[in-house]
């Protein structure tokens, strides 16, 4: 129903960013970067955040057809014709984890300008990995595999062949730290080396505080190494990295007998690595992104703080009044140029037209915009979720929603085994209810999103792309989740 509309919905979520952080999230800058890599830029997009009877707000990633047909059509050229395009992504890559690196060696966290440059460098290089970008590239792939003889779906297949084989920055940290409490086990701790890893990890920490909303430093970590030392015996941590290792290995040899198995020909493989190279891109530059993108927040804590102003205010400024402010009188300047709601906004869109004139629209401005181009924001009437398929099975469950509005600690808590994860999408910090969970369900997602690599990695069903999951389905909802066919139903309401 929605998809016949002018404006697809690609994805909600629940957690409310003011508009400041929002307009940083979509930087024009950021479109620079996507146009340097691949030539073309996204244009018709928005971004709405409306707040529901409940007091919750909920976010919509909205795009205009057009804007998906140009973006897909472009990149499949691309990546069929270009064949030095995997080598300009990592050059791009590399030389943004060279500047987060050198950012945070000089301690510029709390440097407006700092945090613009790396938000939109990384936030720039996930631009070419969205869904829409790579839908053809995709479908190219399963009719390729269609015209094979095998005996699997081509979306299983192509699921295999698209996981990552080069271990994130995330994974190699937790290697990093099962080796060293093992040597603590065996040796005695060394404060150095813990030193040593978190500042070689800061950005994994930095990452856990910004989504949790700690304050991570050195002195947490040797609480974890010590709380681990005592509750925790030296099998559990040998058993962890050498199943790492393992499971990574394995996933190399069943790639290569795929291969040879269903004879796939050097085309397919060609395609889905790069899908795999840019999976892998797109979680790294996503660490890097987040936590710089969320440290806007402690910053406006701070400013607020030495201007003995309310934060909220600062919080409803555009981002080039908040990049201005240096004192007081900046301050009143900006508030006597235009009243600045002391309030979190009911409604407000950030709308990026097809000549990428970048606009902020609040209450009724909003609500005329997105009136006159139809735009839907609540769920179209559904008898069941239809989703993209990251790993297949069949299971049945009770739904848990997790979304941002909690800590994650709290919906653990609640959480049983075997529960079906219900999410806008997965994030690393998600990883133990993952575990814990027979399926999950997304709003958004593609083959190289963050829930198809896990799914895969823990052989769990997955439906994602459905766009409405966390608005169609219910806490305690029993659901069948059928990732072979891409349908969730609910079998029982709560």
């Amino acid at each position: 129903m929605y998809e016949e509309r002018q404006w697809i919905r690609e994805a909600g979520s629940s957690r409310y960013y003011p508009p400041l952080v929002c307009e940083l999230l979509f930087s024009k800058n950021m479109y620079k970067v996507q146009e340097e890599i691949v030539g073309i830029s996204e244009n018709q997009f928005v971004f709405a955040c409306e707040e529901k009877k409940n007091g919750i707000h909920e976010n919509h990633t909205i795009w205009h057809k057009d804007n998906i047909t140009r973006i897909s059509k472009h990149m499949f050229k691309i990546i069929n014709k270009d064949e030095e395009f995997l080598e300009k992504v990592k050059e791009k890559f590399e030389e943004i984890k060279e500047l987060n690196n050198s950012l945070l060696k000089k301690n510029r966290l709390n440097d407006i300008n700092a945090i613009l440059k790396i938000v939109e460098e990384a936030g720039g290089l996930q631009l070419i990995t969205q869904p829409h970008c790579l839908e053809l590239i995709e479908k190219d792939i399963m009719n390729l595999l269609s015209n094979l003889a095998i005996d699997k779906s081509p979306q299983e297949v192509m699921s295999l062949l698209t996981q990552p084989e080069e271990i994130s920055t995330l994974t190699k940290e937790r290697l990093d730290f099962f080796k060293m409490i093992v040597d603590f086990k065996k040796k005695g701790v060394n404060k150095k080396r813990i030193s040593e890893h978190f500042h070689k990890y800061i950005a994994c920490f930095m990452n856990e505080s910004a989504e949790n909303n700690e304050n991570i430093n050195q002195e947490w970590l040797e609480k974890e190494v010590k709380n681990d030392l005592k509750s925790k015996d030296i099998i559990y941590f040998e058993g962890n990295y050498n199943s790492i290792i393992e499971a990574n290995k394995k996933l190399i040899l069943k790639k290569e007998e795929t291969a040879r198995k269903y004879k796939i020909t050097k085309k397919i493989l060609d395609l889905c690595k790069v899908l795999e190279s840019l999976s892998h891109y797109r979680l790294e530059s996503h660490l890097i992104w987040m936590v710089w993108l969320l440290q806007i927040s402690k910053l406006v804590d701070q400013k607020a703080k030495e201007l003995n102003v309310p934060k909220i205010i600062l919080e409803n400024m555009r981002l080039s009044e908040f990049v201005s402010l240096k004192d007081k009188t900046d301050f009143d300047r900006i508030i006597k140029g235009r009243e600045i709601s002391s309030r979190m906004i009911s409604l407000f869109a950030i709308v990026i037209d097809k000549n990428y004139i970048h606009k902020v629209l609040y209450d009724k401005k909003a609500k005329e915009f997105l009136d006159e181009e139809k735009i839907i924001l609540d769920p179209p009437k559904l008898k069941y979720l239809k989703g993209d398929i990251a790993f297949p099975g069949k299971v049945v469950g009770r739904a848990i929603i997790i979304d941002d509005t909690k800590p994650m600690g709290e919906h653990l808590k609640r959480m049983r085994k075997g529960d079906v994860l219900v999410a806008w999408q997965t994030k690393p910090d998600m990883l133990p209810a993952i575990i814990k969970a027979s399926a999950i369900v997304t709003n958004e997602g593609g083959i190289i999103s963050h829930a198809a690599i896990v799914a895969r990695e823990f052989k769990k069903p997955c439906v994602m792309m459905t766009r409405w999951a966390t608005n169609f389905l219910r806490e305690g909802d029993l659901v069948e989740v059928d990732a072979n066919k891409g349908i969730v139903r609910i079998l029982k309401r709560a």
